[in-house]
């Protein structure tokens, strides 16, 4: 079983340092049967390493076209624990944050 998941994420460049950027985030979950098959070394299996690829993409067609390269960088995560942890962020992504004006407390709790 495999899902894939697509978000994006605002932040400032880790190669531009200043520069604000929009990185779209693919996180793929997979199950490996054989990390010791073919060609698995090409993505950091069976140790799980980190692995990068890049690719030129063309930004326009036609007469004096440009060329960009797109760098994707890719890493392994344990399962173990993954689903607790994401109920973790989960539950944190949905609590509201207290506002001067809400009347809530710093724990988050409503003063009545």
């Amino acid at each position: 079983t495999s899902t894939h998941k697509i978000t994006e994420e605002v932040g400032y460049s880790r190669s531009y340092p200043g520069l604000k950027t929009l990185y779209v985030v693919n996180e793929v979950t997979v199950h490996v049967v054989n990390s010791e098959a073919g060609p698995c070394h090409l993505i950091g299996l069976p140790s799980g390493t980190d692995f990068t690829f890049s690719r030129r993409e063309a930004l326009s067609k036609g007469p004096g076209s440009c060329e960009d390269t797109v760098v994707t960088h890719w890493c392994w995560k344990h399962t173990e624990g993954y689903e607790q942890r994401k109920s973790i962020m989960m539950r944190r992504s949905v609590q509201k944050a207290p506002t001067m004006s809400d009347g809530n407390d710093a724990d988050g709790s409503v003063d009545v």
